[in-house]
């Protein structure tokens, strides 16, 4: 077994602790998860008083689908930082494309008029550069692909 890591899993050896940048990077992929999912419920809640909890009309079951989608989304985010906390650099590709979106996300809450969608947007911002940082100690440290890089 390779010392350092249990058998190529990213988990530490006994008596080392995960490298800050790595857990970082989970955490905040995880609490996009958890904005997604309360996401979701919000759009159910939202879409149930609009419509009535009985309703079978088109623009309900739009909702639905909306609620299904936003979960689907909120599992695979998950899903990644899980991963990126137990994998080597395999996931680094697809943590970073996710800050990215979250970024893209972030830009026309900025630019809204109303106050409460601009805080939404600062939010998701920052949360986005903060595993954006993580994530470039992550490849400065690791690498992209798990190897230790070298020290200049």
């Amino acid at each position: 077994m390779p010392t350092g890591a249990s058998a190529d899993r990213g988990r530490p050896a006994p008596g080392q602790r995960r490298p800050w940048w790595r857990v970082l990077a989970a955490v905040v992929l995880w609490a996009e998860a958890a904005g997604l999912a309360g996401l979701a419920v919000s759009a159910l809640i939202v879409s149930r008083h609009t419509h009535g909890w009985t309703s079978d009309t088109p623009a309900s079951q739009v909702a639905v689908s909306e609620v299904v989608v936003y979960l689907l989304m909120a599992v695979g985010v998950a899903a990644v930082g899980w991963a990126a906390m137990t994998s080597r650099g395999r996931m680094w590709t697809p943590s970073a494309l996710l800050q990215a979106f979250a970024l893209v996300a972030a830009w026309p809450l900025l630019k809204s008029d109303q106050p409460g969608y601009r805080i939404m947007g600062v939010l998701t911002a920052v949360v986005a550069l903060v595993g954006a940082v993580a994530l470039v100690q992550w490849a400065r440290h690791e690498g992209t692909h798990g190897q230790a890089q070298p020290r200049a």
